[in-house]
């Protein structure tokens, strides 16, 4: 079977293509034995993260994403968020290096994929619900 071209209108198998390089970003922060489970592909691909520490979520972009300092620019807007009394948000999460973006590559994914995570924000009631 031959793989057709990473644009080919399938996004589900664009999705599981991303996979690789979202396990490979995850290094990033120290989770790369963390497993990914696909919550949503609209543009970005959402990941859900069960770590020993935590939940977390993944958004990897892809190559008609914003740029990495939007995509910073929205984290950090988010942190600010976050620390007022305002609604509850996902808070961005930094590399032990500090950046809120990384960038990683795939031979099987023909642009880099950018990378933020996020602390998993739970829905009312979601406790009751085993992971």
């Amino acid at each position: 079977m031959v793989a057709r071209p990473f644009a080919a209108p399938r996004p589900r198998g664009q999705t599981l293509r991303r996979r690789r390089p979202a396990a490979a970003v995850l290094a990033a922060w120290g989770l790369e034995a963390a497993p990914l489970r696909l919550l949503a592909q609209r543009g970005a691909s959402l990941f859900r993260v069960d770590a020993p520490a935590g939940r977390y979520v993944l958004r990897l972009y892809g190559a008609r994403s914003p740029s990495t300092a939007q995509i910073r620019s929205e984290l950090l807007w988010l942190r600010a968020l976050g620390t007022d009394a305002g609604p509850t948000v996902p808070e961005p999460v930094a590399t032990p290096g500090g950046d809120l973006v990384v960038e990683a590559r795939d031979p099987a994914v023909p642009e880099p994929c950018r990378a933020g995570l996020q602390r998993w924000v739970p829905c009312p009631g979601e406790a009751l619900v085993s992971a």
